[in-house]
């Protein structure tokens, strides 16, 4: 009867089957077999189709005269307290996550601070943060404009504050609260 070889009390044939198990997943995977083809051209074109929409509204603003309220550096920022306070997973654990969203779109001061936020935000993948399930089983993948995003991580409550505040500032957008 032949031996079996041990790997530190742990069956080598187990560990050479996990080894395989991996691999294949991971070839899996780069070779597209979980969908990923599909869902990055559907990104694209949320992108595409959010960055145009985007464009225009900024040169319509631009040609009624509406001005640049914040600087570019304070709207990049908020674009980050938003999305780093709206993931499904927040990156700040202590206090109301999504309260600290409702303050960082109080801040915004014209239409034009509006239409640059989005572009600041871009269209990041939902659940892209590290503990996401996106990255480990492509599941929540999907490109996200901010007003989507917004929708998905605020109560009806919340988003009701939002748009009391655009009103407020002459933002023209509003989110739906039912």
């Amino acid at each position: 009867m032949a031996r079996r070889k041990k790997i530190s009390g742990v069956d080598g044939n187990l560990v050479l089957g996990v080894i395989i198990l991996a691999g294949g997943a991971f070839a899996a995977w780069k070779l597209g077999l979980f969908g990923t083809s599909s869902t990055d051209s559907n990104n694209a074109d949320v992108t595409n189709k959010t960055n145009t929409a985007l464009q225009n509204d900024l040169a319509a603003a631009q040609k009624a005269g509406i001005p640049q309220g914040l600087s570019m550096a304070t709207i990049q920022g908020l674009a980050s307290t938003i999305l780093n306070n709206g993931e499904p997973y927040p990156v700040n654990q202590l206090g109301d996550s999504q309260s600290i969203v409702v303050n960082a779109l109080g801040q915004l001061e014209t239409q034009t601070d509006w239409i640059l936020l989005q572009q600041a935000f871009g269209t990041p993948k939902l659940g892209s943060s590290i503990i996401s399930p996106c990255n480990f089983i492509g599941v929540g993948c999907d490109a996200t404009p901010l007003t989507t995003f917004i929708v998905n991580v605020l109560d009806s409550a919340h988003l009701q504050e939002v748009n009391d505040d655009f009103e407020a500032a002459g933002i023209s957008y509003q989110f739906p609260t039912s």
